[in-house]
């Protein structure tokens, strides 16, 4: 009988404290938002502040968490209705091949390989799985967006040609920036003008990478904004111009695309003068690869817009 009560007494113990531990654990991560059928919980939340402040190497204090937060909120939102867009074309996470971005991310972070990174976030208590979700619905997106889309791309190939001959003809030079970017999103025009001093106030205090990394909504705000070698003449003719009157290490004025803003930072030029001697066919590549990706962009944030009217957010807290 003394051996039932103590077998009983060792089993109601475990029970309540599983339970003790599960209402403590459900209180700690409570529902913030719901997208759609989707949510977003507050440890995700959480987990993505510290991942943003990670990625732009800042240090883990109030202050950065509060800067980080919309952003951070801004970002999961998307992230869930990319998700909900995925589920109704019926597409397969587990299918994406991610293993070159996480390569890419490893050089980034200058570590070896893949296993360095998650001891990276755990060592930063960041979600490992949870950062491997995002990638997998981004890349996924991507996909989606290739195969609704890739019938409407098309690049006059004959026109970057002649425009490049004609530079040859004319001895012209071919200027090419290695630019970084923010890109921020406005609801409201209203809101225009607060966000403007918003962006540049953090790139006078935390510099124009931190920034990026904390307030961008582009892709390249896991790696500080930075975009690559660009040639001028894959560039819109507005932002050619722009360019031409900015200096090395500093930044452009606000460019408005739509409900977008966006700044521009040159972090070194060079001119490509003996274009004799260049492979032209490399420099027309380049410039179609570049047209066809910004307007691969320009299709995937219409229609992450157009899907996110027909969204209802709403907000728990």
């Amino acid at each position: 009988m003394k051996f039932k009560l103590k077998r009983f007494f060792l089993i109601f113990l475990i029970f309540f404290f599983y339970n003790v531990n599960n209402v403590n654990s459900s209180l700690n991560n409570q529902i913030l938002v719901k997208v759609g059928k989707e949510i977003i919980t507050s440890y995700e939340l959480e987990n993505k502040i510290k991942m943003i402040i990670f990625f732009s190497k800042q240090e883990l204090n109030q202050q950065n968490i509060n800067n980080a937060k919309r952003s951070a909120l801004k970002l999961l939102i998307d992230t869930k209705i990319m998700m909900q867009e995925l589920k109704k074309y019926k597409f397969n996470l587990d299918e994406t091949k991610y293993e070159n971005y996480l390569i890419k991310t490893a050089a980034q972070l200058n570590v070896k390989n893949i296993s360095e990174i998650k001891n990276l976030f755990e060592l930063n208590e960041i979600d490992y799985n949870l950062y491997l979700e995002e990638i997998k619905i981004n890349l996924a997106w991507q996909q989606l967006i290739y195969q609704k889309f890739s019938s409407k791309v098309s690049i006059d190939e004959e026109q970057i040609i002649n425009e490049l001959e004609k530079i040859i003809n004319e001895k012209k030079s071919i200027e090419e920036f290695e630019l970084s970017e923010i890109e921020i999103e406005f609801s409201d025009i209203s809101a225009k003008p607060q966000l403007v001093n918003k962006v540049k106030n953090s790139i006078n205090n935390i510099g124009f990478e931190k920034t990026a990394s904390q307030l961008s909504i582009a892709e390249s705000s896991t790696n500080k904004g930075k975009i690559g070698w660009v040639n001028s003449e894959s560039l819109s003719e507005n932002i050619q111009s722009i360019l031409k009157n900015i200096q090395i290490g500093e930044f452009s004025p606000p460019i408005i695309i739509a409900n977008r803003i966006l700044f521009l930072k040159i972090n070194d030029k060079r001119q490509i003068s003996s274009l004799e001697n260049v492979n032209l066919d490399k420099i027309k590549k380049s410039i179609i690869d570049t047209r066809t990706n910004q307007m691969f962009k320009m299709y995937s944030k219409n229609y992450l817009t157009k899907t996110k009217n027909f969204t209802i957010v709403k907000y728990i807290n």
